[in-house]
């Protein structure tokens, strides 16, 4: 699979976070928190490499009631992110976390982070 696929890759690496409450793109109003929302930002072909590779951008933003639960699951979605492996049959080769941030939005705390990772 391509770097298209990081989707189902992301949606099985976080399954056992957040209590499963994983959505690409947005989560259906109303969703109980805290909630895991991802998307794919970027893919581009790395033809430097033996072969070629994908390098795939993807945000990762964490929702939840308060601030240090926010923390925690970042925490976790972190270590569920990080690492090599095959997940849902697209083939994680490296990755590389480009970016952290927080933010506050109504009742919600916000921990967001940007991760690259190399496929195949």
């Amino acid at each position: 699979m391509s770097g298209i696929s990081i989707g189902l890759a992301i949606k099985e690496m976080l399954k056992n976070v957040a209590g499963g409450r994983v959505f690409p793109v947005e989560a259906t109003l109303g969703t109980d928190m805290p909630i895991i929302v991802y998307q794919r930002d970027s893919v581009t072909q790395d033809g430097d490499k033996d072969g070629s590779a994908d390098i795939v951008s993807v945000t990762v933003v964490i929702v939840a009631p308060t601030y240090e639960k926010s923390i925690e699951i970042a925490e976790q979605a972190r270590k569920a992110l990080c690492r090599r492996g095959t997940f849902a049959g697209v083939e994680i080769a490296d990755f590389e976390l480009a970016d952290a941030d927080e933010g506050k939005e109504d009742a919600a705390w916000l921990q967001g982070m940007s991760i690259k990772y190399e496929i195949g």
